[in-house]
């Protein structure tokens, strides 16, 4: 039986991390703003915006029934905080957006290496992988690596395109700025992830030469599809962990999950809830942050 909470804001490392960078988010582009010499035209919405926002009065409402009230209303907010920010994207130019987030991804690979000298226990993620899997500044080693590999795409194509030396600016950054990011993404050492963005960025490479190589890419990458598809049966046993549970105990949160979701009505327990301190005793030992992949 699952206790409802009583309302309390849920203060931690990351949600402070994630308000500050709102915040900061928010001061820079007030400025990019008011700056401009131009006025800036107004973001075009669309019916998905009409759609996302109904969801997430929807995601607000659920509080009143929410197990957890408080993560309910702060993961809302952070959710329209998002969909704030697209809006300020519509309304820049694509060139200044490509700088901008390649200069953030090297304040981000030079911030996540700082901090390995000032706390290397915040600096790398909790894991049982015998390698260090940095995370930095971020609340998960993936999603930096991620981060880091999305990065790496946006220079390839500045390259392809023949605007690298815009996106990266003075000279001295046109070799520090890959290697930075080249260097993060390996520390981060995001495992599937980490696969897939090289597999991108190969056939990006690829699709952008002549029509012959385009064949050729399509062709490989699907053979590798297919011969992923055959043979996922001993693929996806060797991913298998003591106990039983398959795909790193993937099935057994999946199942676990199913069986939770069964013993409440149509309604739920609340948006955002699952990695809740009410379901601790549901889980047992592993408290699955998500029903993830």
């Amino acid at each position: 039986m699952v206790e409802w909470q009583r309302f309390s804001l849920p203060i931690q490392p990351w949600n402070l991390t994630m308000v500050c960078a709102g915040v900061l988010a928010a001061c820079i582009a007030s400025i990019a703003i008011f700056a401009g010499r131009e006025r800036l035209p107004q973001p075009r919405l669309f019916l998905v915006d009409a759609v996302f926002l109904t969801y997430l009065t929807w995601c607000a409402l659920s509080s009143t029934w929410s197990v957890s009230p408080a993560d309910t209303l702060v993961q809302t907010a952070y959710a329209l905080a998002g969909w704030l920010a697209t809006l300020f994207l519509r309304i820049l130019e694509p060139d200044f957006f490509v700088r901008i987030l390649i200069r953030f991804g090297v304040f981000t690979a030079i911030a996540s290496f700082a901090l390995i000298a000032v706390s290397p226990t915040l600096a790398f993620q909790s894991s049982w992988s015998v390698i260090p899997e940095l995370k930095g500044i971020f609340f998960h080693q993936q999603r930096l690596g991620l981060f880091m590999g999305v990065c790496l795409g946006v220079l390839v194509l500045a390259r392809l395109n023949g605007v690298y030396a815009d996106v990266v600016g003075p000279r001295i950054w046109r070799w520090l700025t890959p290697t930075l990011l080249l260097a993060c993404f390996i520390a981060a050492f995001a495992r599937l992830n980490s696969v897939y963005v090289l597999i991108a960025l190969v056939a990006t490479v690829l699709l952008f030469r002549n029509a012959t190589s385009r064949i050729l890419t399509i062709l490989g990458l699907t053979a590798l599809t297919v011969l992923i598809l055959v043979n996922s049966s001993e693929l996806f046993a060797n991913l298998g962990v003591e106990g039983g549970e398959t795909l790193t105990g993937r099935t057994n949160v999946w199942n676990r999950t199913l069986t939770a979701a069964s013993d409440v009505g149509a309604f739920g327990f609340g948006f955002a809830t699952f990695d809740s301190s009410v379901f601790d005793a549901f889980w047992g030992d592993y408290p699955a942050p998500s029903a993830h992949n």
